[in-house]
């Protein structure tokens, strides 16, 4: 999956968590999830144009909210992806590479990579008040 649909589900994890501690730990273990589903890659290139794009829109809605966890858990949901580009963190790359989906020109993947996108949004949008049934 795109860099950018990590960090969106990353961040929508945090917020939607009532113990927002887990939600670190969430953020990075849905990295592993949705890289099993069949999906398309984009070059390099314009997988980070978007990552970017994607941070500064979370940025601008932490910064609203004066929450910076949400940016955090973003971050951590692409760390697998970041530490094979970089070759940081073998465990996490090698443990990356064996979950990772092999299929990854599906017709529909860049379908379904828009819906898990705009289901991300529309929860980090929501924020906080999401369950609440006062």
């Amino acid at each position: 999956m795109l860099g950018a649909t990590h960090a969106l589900v990353g961040s929508a994890i945090y917020q939607t968590a009532d113990k927002r501690w887990l939600s670190y730990a969430l953020a990075f273990g849905a990295h592993y999830l949705l890289d099993i589903i069949p999906h398309q890659e984009l070059s390099a290139t314009a997988n980070c144009l978007l990552f970017v794009g994607t941070g500064v829109g979370l940025g601008y809605v932490a910064w609203k909210e004066r929450d910076w966890g949400m940016l955090i858990a973003g971050f951590l949901g692409v760390l697998p992806d970041v530490s094979r580009q970089l070759d940081l963190l073998p465990f996490i790359t090698h443990s990356h590479a064996v979950v990772h989906t092999k299929d990854t020109s599906p017709e529909y993947g860049m379908l379904l990579e828009l819906l898990i996108d705009i289901s991300a949004v529309v929860l980090i949008l929501r924020g906080r008040a999401r369950f609440e049934y006062e």
